[in-house]
């Protein structure tokens, strides 16, 4: 069976990353508080407020406006949940550029 191609833009992101290991954001939720980590998106300090669960919407192809691909049953099929992301808010001021990188640093180690 060909396994479908997704498009990320899909889940409608503000931004996508690449290079993580799949989920690795989930945990860094509420991260600089709890452990004193330096999450950070190129220059400007971010928290990990939430994890994002997305609808039935996502199984949507942006390119065919089909329905083709249910992404939240599949989710939870095969990883047990349908969370697709994560919610950042900067706590420090900054501009985000394209191609930034995302970073974590321990201040406490």
């Amino acid at each position: 069976m060909d396994r479908p191609r997704i498009d990320p833009f899909a889940s409608v992101p503000t931004s996508t990353s690449t290079g993580c290991r799949p989920f690795s954001e989930l945990g860094l939720v509420n991260e600089p508080f709890a452990s004193g980590a330096d999450v950070r998106l190129g220059d400007i300090r971010v928290i990990v407020v939430l994890d994002i669960r997305r609808c039935a919407a996502t199984a949507l192809n942006p390119a065919t406006a089909r329905r083709d691909l249910p992404l939240p049953r599949l989710l939870l099929e095969r990883c047990g949940h349908t969370v697709m992301g994560v919610y950042v808010s900067p706590i420090s001021r900054g501009l985000l550029r394209p191609r930034e990188t995302a970073s974590r640093r321990d201040r406490l180690g």
